[in-house]
């Protein structure tokens, strides 16, 4: 190979924590090459990440610092007491879920990308098949060729277009509003509201500080966080009160941001030798905060599968798109009725009866 081309068994593209994630896995038995495009400014998001995904974290020793959640409070309506409380001790397990930030998450799965070659990609020009490899080319004329590729380059994947694989989209008619807050609630305890078409969740931080995402119709997005791209915390926080039903305070030097919510699904989510992990493959409503756990989950099992040298048996593989589809539509059916106030209510008014449904709803959300 010349300065112009590089060559692996797996090629990778994407910077975010699935991309990441798989390559540290995968180059524990193949030659792997990170593609991500230059390192940018974190998003700031923060993630509730299940058990199975803190396992494979562990087996690649890039667990992050991250809080445990024992307590959840599900509120319906507009009911300023909690409908349902879910409790870890009652379900007989750890935790409910664990909270982590994408920065800290970021940082230690780049610690753990020592057998894997990395380099910086920008604007792809070609994505072909050639003598049984996928070459991609960038505008510059650098090439890299793999056996494999694993395309985690977000939603709207550059990669995934020029494989002209295409997906079905739904707009929600919702925007997500997301900042740091600080909220009346214990250190290892969740809270979320469910209305019409409106979920408003805190995640605990640890030290009085919640990680807030409020989904909720575009014109009542405008309403609380008005026109511009800059928000306002401080009256963001207001309005978060006020559906709370309890004190919301923009954390110090908060930053609150915006982003429009849709489901997405590629309509082949493998492509000769070319697959499809996170949310490149699917994203679903993030009421459930399962986006990424979804992802994880891809990623091990994909590098479970995977043999040495890059190899992977036809058959399991077919398998693996099957398990990794049906995850994907499960989450999606269940996070779709959640939005309808009814669904929710019902869901929570049965849970809150019978002790058998809150300890399956907390191993749920434990292991997704």
């Amino acid at each position: 190979m010349n300065a112009k081309s590089a060559r692996a068994d797996w090629l990778i593209t994407g910077g975010g924590p699935v991309a990441l994630a798989f390559a540290a896995a995968i180059s524990q038995k193949s030659r792997a090459l990170l593609l991500s495009p230059p390192r940018c400014e974190s998003r700031g998001r923060h993630y509730a990440l299940n058990e199975n995904s803190l396992r494979f974290l562990d087996s690649l020793g890039a667990r992050p610092q991250a809080n445990d959640v024992r307590e959840f409070l599900l509120f319906s309506g507009g009911g300023k007491k909690p409908a349902v409380k879910l409790r870890a001790e009652e379900a007989r397990i750890k935790r409910l879920c664990a909270v982590t930030g994408e920065e800290e998450l970021l940082r230690e799965l780049r610690g753990v990308l020592q057998n894997a070659q990395t380099a910086e990609a920008h604007q792809w020009k070609k994505c072909e098949n050639k003598n049984g490899e996928i070459v991609l080319t960038e505008e510059g004329g650098k090439q890299f060729s793999g056996r494999f590729l694993a395309v985690a380059d977000g939603a709207n994947s550059p990669v995934a277009r020029l494989l002209s694989v295409h997906c079905a989209r739904g707009d929600f008619g919702q925007t997500a509003l997301t900042m740091r807050a600080r909220a009346p609630l214990a250190d290892d305890c969740a809270a979320q509201w469910f209305g019409d078409c409106e979920t408003l969740a805190l995640l605990p931080l640890g030290g009085g500080e919640v990680s807030m995402i409020w989904s909720l119709p575009n014109a009542r997005a405008r309403e609380c966080a008005g026109e511009e791209k800059t928000i306002d915390a401080e009256q963001l926080a207001r309005f978060a009160s006020e559906r709370a039903g309890m004190t919301v305070a923009a954390a110090e030097n908060a930053q609150a941001a915006k982003f429009p919510l849709f489901a997405i699904r590629r309509a082949v989510r493998a492509c000769g030798r070319a697959v499809f992990l996170g949310d490149s493959a699917r994203v679903i409503h993030p009421l459930a905060g399962q986006g990424l756990n979804l992802g994880f989950a891809d990623a091990a099992e994909l590098a479970g599968i995977a043999k040495e040298g890059g190899d992977i048996n036809a058959a399991e593989f077919a398998a693996y798109l099957r398990r990794s589809e049906r995850r994907g539509a499960q989450m999606h059916f269940l996070t779709s009725a959640m939005r309808a106030g009814k669904t929710a209510n019902a869901a929570l008014s049965a849970a809150r009866r019978i002790p058998f449904l809150r300890r399956q709803a907390a191993r749920f959300a434990n292991a997704g």
